[in-house]
């Protein structure tokens, strides 16, 4: 096992795998309509993706690499409304490549809970797609891909070996990706130039709804300020651990950027939700490595010092980027508090009030005890607002818990949930073993646990499933979370602790 182990690890390498990764991005155009509006050009860019996927795969020999080429393109929006051209790729190169190996994973951990409720959910799925579905055989092979997809790298990242090494791969490209997106914030936030391209993705329609202050909306789109957020619990108990920074040989300064800039992300855009909960999680986190976490594993004094330095750099700012609008818009409704806690399902005075009265309705039309099944934005869109679709700008419900029951029932969607909340669960038990056994993986296990704490809050109020790319997203850190676990529960074996 350790001498295979080694040999994937000389093939990994940061630069290659941006490397490839750019060059997949550079050919990804060819398949996009708006570039070349010639369908013999699209299928055959189509084609050349799927062999550089192919040729990428022969080259690193590599699960690791291929999780995190994937991790990487899921970033950009290529054929969002068609579920994802870079999902459907993975799940054709796990199809042709990958499921003719002797070995599929690396490793394989036994995890029934996972298993029953990654069973129950493709049940459902299936279920809806033959009882409900109806959808035209060219758009049904698409949902199977894509929903393949999903699952097949959430196995594939939770049976990594996760070594030092990968760990700081994966949490370098995390922080260039952050990096990469507050630029492209910024560039779109002053209208530096605009372009049609996916790697400097931009909606028009964004322009007309927030024309009285500029809004810095990265390639990943409406996801931005959620994805900042995220990426800002995870990295902050690894900035604030010098254990973790010197066992896995991370810069600090490196991860102060990434903090920052997804920071920026967060409050850049402008989302309520989004400066609310970043806000809530700095409190959260403060509070836990000051009074429950109380050796000297996580530095508050770094802590004191990283957010007052973040503080005066946004303050500095402001009159530039103008992050006052925040407030402006939550004295725009002094009674949302008020309004949220009485009843959060109506978000009276919000943007959300139109998009959660159809989601009741939604919710009333019929019993949901079978979805739709999965299937591309377009077709979902269908499920969730019903006789409103094509009627109003908006394609889903902004709310994940009402979007998964017309998609996967209420069956389906309780065993989609149950997977972030048995994940959530793991992660707290690694951290209250703290004071019986430390190591790089507990640090994880902490990033992880407010990842998917502050995940499951903000998903009240965007739906990720009418995101594919950034749905990948998630099943990658959900596939990795896990492992975590896996690597924590062996050391302690190995151990006999």
């Amino acid at each position: 096992m350790y001498i295979s182990q080694i040999k994937i690890i000389k093939t990994e390498n940061l630069d290659v795998i941006f490397r490839f990764s750019i060059i997949i991005l550079i050919l990804a155009h060819l398949t996009s309509r708006e570039f070349f509006p010639y369908g013999i050009i699209n299928s055959l860019g189509s084609i050349l993706l799927f062999l550089v996927f192919i040729i990428s795969n022969i080259y690193f020999k590599s699960r690791f690499s291929y999780v995190m080429i994937i991790l990487i393109l899921s970033h950009f929006n290529f054929w969002n409304e068609a579920g994802g051209v870079f999902n459907i790729i993975a799940a054709l190169i796990f199809f042709t490549y990958y499921f003719f190996n002797k070995k599929i994973f690396e490793q394989k951990h036994s995890d029934p809970i996972i298993d029953v409720c990654i069973v129950v959910l493709i049940i459902n799925n299936i279920i809806g797609w033959v009882v409900k579905g109806n959808y035209p055989y060219q758009e049904f092979l698409v949902s199977i891909f894509t929903f393949s997809s999903y699952i097949i790298l959430f196995y594939l990242s939770k049976s990594l070996f996760l070594n030092k090494l990968r760990i700081k791969i994966f949490i370098y490209i995390s922080v260039i990706m952050m990096c990469y997106s507050m630029l492209i914030a910024l560039i779109n936030g002053f209208n530096i130039f605009t372009t049609a391209s996916p790697l400097q993705y931009y909606n028009s329609r964004w322009i007309f709804e927030f024309k009285e202050i500029r809004h810095f909306f990265s390639m990943i789109g409406r996801t931005s300020g959620e994805i900042g957020l995220l990426m800002s619990m995870f990295l902050l108990p690894i900035y604030l651990s010098s254990y973790f920074l010197k066992e896995v040989q991370i810069n600090k300064r490196l991860i102060i950027v990434g903090i920052f800039a997804s920071a920026f992300l967060s409050i850049g855009s402008f989302s309520k939700t989004s400066f609310l909960l970043i806000s809530l999680g700095i409190v959260i986190q403060l509070i836990v490595f000051s009074f429950f976490i109380r050796k000297a594993l996580f530095s508050t004094k770094r802590f004191w010092g990283f957010i007052l330095l973040i503080l005066a750099v946004f303050f500095v700012l402001n009159s530039s980027l103008n992050f006052d609008y925040i407030f402006q818009r939550m004295n725009e409704n002094p009674r949302f508090f008020y309004n949220f806690i009485k009843n959060p399902f109506i978000a009276t005075g919000t943007s959300r009030e139109v998009s959660f009265r159809i989601a009741r309705e939604t919710m009333q039309h019929e019993s949901w005890f079978i979805g739709y099944g999965w299937a591309p934005q377009r077709f979902m869109k269908n499920a969730w607002l019903g006789e409103y679709a094509g009627k109003i700008v908006k394609y889903d419900l902004h709310n994940l818990y009402f979007s998964l029951p017309p998609i996967f029932g209420w069956i389906g969607s309780s065993a989609f949930i149950a997977i972030f909340i048995i994940t959530l669960t793991r992660m707290y038990k690694i951290m209250r073993l703290y004071k019986t056994y430390f190591s790089i993986y507990t640090v994880l296990a902490v990033g992880f646990f407010f990842l998917f704490l502050f995940y499951l809050f903000s998903e009240f109020t965007i739906c990720a499933l009418s995101e594919p790319h950034y749905l990948m997203i998630n099943m990658i850190w959900l596939g990795l979370a896990n492992n975590v676990y896996y690597h924590y529960k062996k050391e302690i074996s190995s151990k006999k602790i």
